[in-house]
């Protein structure tokens, strides 16, 4: 069964998303896996939910959908031209990664994204361990920045949940 991503919160500066992962077989240990795309698609998609996504009145979030939109308009301020991404560009956009490419400058548009695992429902028995989740950035097919998400359980592990985080770097007290 597959990772279920749901729009919480779409703020000026940040999306956060609620995680859910299945309940893992009681033979094998999977790693589920989901992809949030960037496509202009129906949520979960990162351009749709940065744009139109709004919870609490907000309006959409400008920063993180120049980042978001990096491939299509470029980032002229950190030396990145409209056109595809690599995956190192596409790292060092969405989740911070100074080491991967472009500028590194203290005050360039890029966001961190962050994952807190909220607990296991219902484990099955013979549960050998918890779900461990991840989160990383890397590129589509057309060199969009998307969001990667994993989560590793023990054999036998019940369902789980965790809150997945993207926020424009330098907006945490926004």
């Amino acid at each position: 069964m597959p990772i279920t991503a749901t729009l919480t919160v779409a703020s000026p500066h940040m999306l956060r998303y609620l995680l859910l992962a299945s309940a893992a077989s009681a033979t094998a240990s999977p790693e589920l896996a989901l992809t949030i795309g960037n496509d202009a698609a129906a949520t979960p998609d990162l351009r749709t939910d940065a744009t139109t996504g709004r919870t609490n009145g907000q309006v959409a979030s400008a920063p993180l959908l120049a980042i978001i939109r990096s491939r299509i308009d470029g980032i002229p301020l950190a030396g990145i031209a409209a056109g595809a991404l690599t995956q190192n560009l596409a790292r060092g956009r969405l989740n911070s990664d100074n080491s991967s490419g472009g500028t590194t400058e203290p005050h360039d548009l890029s966001a961190e994204m962050y994952i807190a695992p909220r607990g296991v429902t219902g484990p099955l028995a013979g549960n050998t361990g918890p779900r461990q989740w991840t989160c990383d950035a890397s590129v589509d097919a057309s060199g969009d920045p998307v969001a990667v998400v994993r989560a590793v359980s023990g054999i036998g592990q019940g369902s789980s949940r965790a809150i997945l985080t993207i926020r424009a770097r330098h907006s945490m007290h926004l």
